[in-house]
């Protein structure tokens, strides 16, 4: 395979100096515990610059990916998204006129999507500079109406005052947004900064990266209904 997922993010991580990030993931669950996922990047408020580096087609020494050299990651990604067992109907969809990207499909149970975020992971890895394989933790758990977005990476006290100007500010304008439905009325939330809809069948929670590595904020939470 070849290694597009690291200038794909460089391509990303410059779009911070100017604008914005937006990641948002989309769990809708069924009585029976399967459900369907969405996750979504959306580069749109940043679209004029990532233009910009892509015609300039190189930044300080390193290639820019052009939109074949995307497609192709993109392709990779759903291949082996296709290839979870209890993981169907994969579909990508790619806007590169507002550069919007987005992942989504149905599974059969939370461990299901477990499975898939943690391949996906251990996929990308192989194609960045370290090909080192990330920790693989569970992201998702479900039982008897009790739904868990958990969240085990502990982030040490300090580490965002030690980052410099410009990482603080990448941090600051990487929006995170977590939205969760369910087929019944939501009874419980544990996280305080999640909010309910006026159905009060789903719950969202939105955050920065920074206030994550502060600790400020976290986007678990476990979810009753």
């Amino acid at each position: 395979m070849k290694k597009y997922t690291f200038p794909f993010l460089l391509l990303l991580t410059m779009t911070f100096f100017t604008s914005c990030l937006e990641l948002t993931e989309e769990v809708s669950m069924n009585k029976d515990g399967s459900g369907s996922t969405v996750l979504t990047v959306n580069l749109s408020e940043s679209k004029d610059n990532i233009k910009h580096y892509m015609d300039q087609k190189e930044y300080q020494g390193m290639k820019i990916p052009q939109v074949s050299e995307i497609q192709s990651m993109i392709d990779e990604m759903e291949t082996v998204m296709k290839g979870v067992d209890g993981l169907t109907n994969v579909q990508s969809n790619r806007n590169f006129d507002d550069f919007v990207f987005s992942f989504s499909g149905d599974f059969t149970d939370v461990d299901v999507l477990n499975k898939a975020v943690n391949v996906l992971a251990k996929e990308m890895s192989k194609k960045s500079p370290t090909g080192k394989t990330p920790v693989i933790k569970d992201n998702f758990s479900y039982a008897k109406g009790t739904f868990r977005r958990l969240f085990d990476y502990p982030i040490a006290a300090g580490v965002y005052d030690q980052l410099g100007f410009m990482e603080k500010f990448m941090l600051e304008n990487a929006r995170l947004v977590g939205i969760y439905r369910f087929p019944e009325t939501v009874k419980t939330k544990s996280n305080d900064k999640a909010s309910l809809s006026a159905s009060q069948k789903s719950v969202m929670i939105k955050t920065t990266a920074a206030e994550i590595i502060k600790g400020q904020t976290t986007i678990a939470n476990e979810i009753t209904y």
